[in-house]
């Protein structure tokens, strides 16, 4: 059974107790003896006015510069998308191409190919005029000797 009465007790002793509580506050907040004048206040309401407008001017300036960098962004994205169709046409432009290149690649393979056959035929040239001398020189030679049967 005691059980049973301590909660209720409880109970009443705590609605007890608050309402004393309550008519405490109630007296000790008449008793206290606010000192603050009306030109304390005014002067407190004028720092925080002033506070205020300059919180409103930093508020104003940053939407302004919120709003240029979302147009900004805005700008970005636009570019973005146009590289990347510049991209894509420049890969489908690369693989028409990629064939072309491998044909020039092939050609400057072969002009590696011309650089020695045209060192070639500078040499051969070379021999050629070599030997177009010798020829000559051996002609004036053979034009001046005398015939074995000549008996002049």
């Amino acid at each position: 059974m005691d059980s049973s009465e301590d909660p209720e007790n409880e109970i009443v002793n705590l609605s007890l107790m608050a309402k004393s509580y309550e008519s405490d506050e109630e007296v000790t907040s008449s008793d206290n003896n606010l000192s603050i004048s009306f030109d304390e206040l005014q002067d407190a309401f004028a720092d925080l006015h002033k506070e205020s407008i300059k919180l409103a001017k930093l508020v104003s300036s940053s939407k302004e510069t919120i709003l240029d960098l979302e147009k900004e962004v805005l700008k970005l994205n636009k570019e973005l998308e146009n590289l990347k169709t510049e991209v894509i046409t420049l890969r489908s432009n690369d693989t028409i191409h990629s064939s072309t290149m491998n044909d020039n690649i092939e050609i400057s393979n072969s002009c590696n190919f011309c650089n020695k056959y045209i060192e070639e035929i500078k040499d051969l040239k070379n021999s050629l005029a070599k030997f177009s001398i010798g020829k000559s020189n051996l002609d004036v030679i053979l034009g001046k000797q005398r015939c074995v049967f000549d008996k002049a």
